[in-house]
């Protein structure tokens, strides 16, 4: 939890003091950078409409069952079919034998045994093309970073909306769709 916080706050260019003393308790203290001008709407905006609806399967692969039905429920609102996987080791294992019929993998980047760096890459083992968008509470610069030039597809931070959600993914599939060279993408 509170790495998901450290990594919104981040992508917010903000801080976290944290004060503790023992039977005293602990206080935190979030620090946003002051804005210059008045705030734009932050609303997220789909790539072409919010009428958009998608086809295919997608493994949607998360130890949190809350985040893992929500997606589901919200992917499959947006047209698509969708297997789950708790751990990264049962998503490897399901990507392993339906790779074919799988069109793209929303991959978890915490999880327990093997996270989502280690199923990331077992993954482009068993299919070098295989489209991947990596959701995670810590901050997209970093996680991106850790990633350049592994042929990631894209990242969401969660907590995800549906208009979100649905724009990553839309934008992963035209990618793919309008790349001809498929390794490295």
């Amino acid at each position: 939890g509170l790495a998901a916080v450290l990594g919104i706050v981040r992508g917010h260019h903000g801080a976290i003091n944290v004060y503790s003393e023992p039977n005293k308790g602990t206080s935190f203290k979030i620090l946003f950078p002051a804005l210059q001008q008045e705030a734009a709407s932050s609303a997220p905006k789909l790539h072409e409409t919010d009428t958009w609806r998608g086809n295919g399967t997608i493994l949607v692969v998360d130890d949190e069952e809350i985040v893992r039905n929500l997606a589901r429920k919200m992917l499959e609102k947006a047209g698509f079919t969708v297997m789950t996987a708790t751990k990264g080791r049962e998503a490897v294992e399901i990507y392993s034998t339906q790779f074919n019929d799988i069109d793209l993998v929303l991959l978890d980047m915490s999880m327990p045994h093997m996270d989502g760096e280690e199923a990331f890459a077992q993954i482009r083992l068993i299919r070098p093309n295989a489209k991947v968008i990596l959701a995670s509470g810590y901050n997209k610069q970093d996680v991106m970073e850790r990633f350049t030039g592994k042929g990631l597809m894209d990242f969401i931070q969660k907590p995800f909306v549906v208009a979100e959600l649905t724009n990553v993914v839309q934008r992963a599939l035209d990618k793919s769709a309008t790349s001809t060279a498929y390794v490295g993408v």
